[in-house]
């Protein structure tokens, strides 16, 4: 039996809306910050018990984005904060340990706040 995750996250803002750069350092912005504490209180309340605690093996991940309105955006540019907060809420060790990565361009959400299905798989 595969070990399977399904989460719904928050919209996912883009990477230039997260991270900031300025005086040689770059830095994480008080948008990113509440987006990253949103999401990883989402996962926790999402996760199962047939999830192991902290999963240390190869994983598939499956990133279905349903946007908030018809403006254009660039589908990997969210990505990279929906890895993040999967990290930061324990799901895995590590973004490094995904092996193969979906991302589909879903409707629009009909409440027009935007949200990302995100499904996790072990590989075999």
């Amino acid at each position: 039996m595969t070990k399977r995750l399904e989460l719904g996250l928050p919209w996912p803002p883009t990477v230039n809306h997260i991270w900031k750069r300025g005086n040689r350092r770059t830095y994480l912005t008080a948008k990113g910050n509440q987006w990253y504490t949103a999401a990883v209180e989402s996962i926790h309340d999402q996760l199962c018990s047939s999830w192991p605690v902290v999963c240390e093996e190869r994983v598939r991940v499956s990133i279905r984005l349903h946007p908030p309105n018809r403006r254009k955006w660039d589908i990997d540019n969210r990505t990279k904060c929906v890895l993040d907060a999967l990290t930061r809420a324990g799901v895995w060790l590590d973004d490094e340990q995904v092996d193969e990565l979906h991302l589909t361009r879903c409707s629009l959400d009909p409440n027009k706040r935007g949200f990302a299905l995100v499904t996790v798989e072990v590989l075999p």
